[in-house]
């Protein structure tokens, strides 16, 4: 399917376990990109998977797929609640966000051997781990983390780093925080930007009661 301006895709993807074959479980559109509407998008797609599937939908190892494209210049980001998380989490699925039909990201020994010996200004990923204070109300940053380079592996390894950190701070009482994982990337590289988190990664989002919060280029 070709994504036209401001069109969103979600969809459920799952493996068959007797022709090990990817197909769509469930899945949904719209013409006009919002933040607000990609979340209600996943839910929706969500809901009608676990009504349909209810726990069998975990043995699918499903694969939560969401692509938007904006043709007018827009910055396609991605905010999910708690909650949201909470159901993927639930469906044991990983979340797959591109804002084209195809990801085009520069792979990590490609990267570093094109740049290699040349100075990068700023890191091109940061992941900051934020909560606000149950006592003074106020936003805490209670991990924060960069790497120079900006690829899948570099950005799971600093989500998973991220969570171990703020959770080592505050302890199991977290989640009282309203805790939000915040992804940041910057490139002068002119990669594709994108968005992989495996079933185990949003499981532990989600045990610490975040939100997520993606913003390409900032």
């Amino acid at each position: 399917m070709e994504v036209n301006s401001h069109e969103v895709l979600v969809e459920l993807l799952g493996t068959h376990p007797a022709s090990d074959q990817e197909v769509i479980i469930a899945q949904m559109d719209s013409d006009k990109y919002t933040i607000e509407n990609v979340a209600s998008l996943v839910g929706c797609v969500l809901g009608n998977a676990v009504a349909t599937l209810a726990d069998g939908l975990r043995t699918l190892s499903p694969r939560l797929k969401v692509r938007v494209r904006s043709d007018e210049g827009l910055r396609p980001c991605l905010n999910l609640s708690a909650a949201r998380i909470g159901q993927i989490a639930y469906a044991s699925a990983s979340l797959d966000f591109d804002h084209c039909s195809v990801a085009t990201i520069v792979e990590q020994d490609e990267a570093q051997e094109a740049y290699r010996g040349e100075s990068v200004a700023r890191p091109e990923l940061v992941v900051v781990f934020v909560g606000d204070s149950p006592t003074s109300g106020k936003e805490v940053v209670l991990s924060r983390l960069s790497r120079q380079w900006y690829t899948l592996d570099d950005l799971q390894a600093t989500v998973a780093e991220a969570i171990a950190g703020a959770t080592q701070q505050v302890g199991e009482d977290i989640a009282l925080w309203d805790p939000q994982v915040g992804v940041r990337l910057s490139s002068e590289r002119g990669i594709h930007a994108a968005l992989y988190l495996p079933a185990e990664l949003i499981k532990a989002i989600a045990s610490c009661g975040a939100s997520l919060d993606f913003d390409p280029y900032v």
